[in-house]
């Protein structure tokens, strides 16, 4: 799922940055962080075999870097999700106005509809 919304967030950006931008920013960091996480992985698999079904959650040590851990994966998924909106979003919008390949839809901001409700 993860891998899904990172694409989709990285081709959601290029609305926000130019194509270079993003093919070096992605080839600079994101895709060696992912290769040396998948590989540290791996590592700890070969040591400890009985771990392969799981083998981040049960690689992280005991007490606070649990915790530390759990609290940045956490933050992960709900950018990611947020991402995986926008993006889904944004698709829609590029198709469905030029094309008219969805019916249309309606985006009700429901905060300044509960702001005006107070006042």
């Amino acid at each position: 799922m993860l891998c899904i919304t990172g694409a989709e967030a990285m081709y959601a950006d290029l609305g926000h940055f130019n194509a270079r931008a993003v093919v070096l920013s992605f080839c600079g960091c994101v895709y060696p962080c992912l290769i040396v996480t998948y590989m540290g992985q791996a590592s700890y698999v070969l040591a400890h075999p009985e771990s392969y079904t799981n083998p981040f959650w049960i690689s992280v040590p005991a007490g606070g870097a649990f915790w530390v851990m759990l609290v940045i994966a956490t933050a992960a998924s709900v950018v990611a999700s947020q991402a995986l909106i926008s993006g889904v979003f944004s698709i829609l919008r590029q198709v469905s106005v030029p094309l008219n390949g969805f019916a249309c839809f309606q985006l009700t901001r429901t905060f300044s509809a509960l702001n005006n409700a107070h006042q």
